[in-house]
């Protein structure tokens, strides 16, 4: 399963995501760590060699 988190900002350094909720009386939690250190350029890196054909 998968949540997506929108509206959340993330600091520099250790973030921590906590999520809980109570069903027929048990508590379920789920928690995550991971440490942020500011944006990188995510473009992918790609050469295109126009005289070279694959037979895919």
């Amino acid at each position: 399963m998968h949540y997506i988190f929108d509206k959340v900002v993330l600091s520099n350094g250790k973030n921590v995501l906590k999520a809980s909720v109570s069903y027929q009386g048990k508590e379920y939690a789920d928690e995550i760590e991971w440490n942020y250190n500011g944006e990188h350029s995510r473009k992918a890196d790609f050469f295109e060699y126009k005289k070279e054909h694959g037979s895919w």
